[in-house]
């Protein structure tokens, strides 16, 4: 889990699937929201995901065949320097 003063992030594997979590309010949690949701349309585009389903506070990432669920959470964090 994430926290900063505003936003905290979870992300945990369930089968294949990575679920990721926001949990905040306002306009911090928009941000943080568009802003993952911008990476992970990046990682569909580089071949990571094959897809991403979101709603306002939770994505469901569905991770390529050649890639893992764990090396999809490593890549974000990665990205959002955890």
């Amino acid at each position: 889990m994430y926290t900063n003063q505003a936003v905290s992030v979870d992300m945990r594997i369930v089968g294949k699937l990575v679920l990721v979590d926001l949990h905040g309010s306002g306009d911090a949690l928009q941000l943080a929201f568009n802003d993952l949701a911008n990476r992970f349309e990046l990682l569909i585009e580089a071949g990571a995901l094959k897809w991403s389903k979101a709603r306002a506070d939770h994505f469901v990432l569905m991770p390529q065949s050649d890639w893992t669920s764990l090396e999809v959470i490593s890549e974000t964090k990665r990205q959002l320097r955890l």
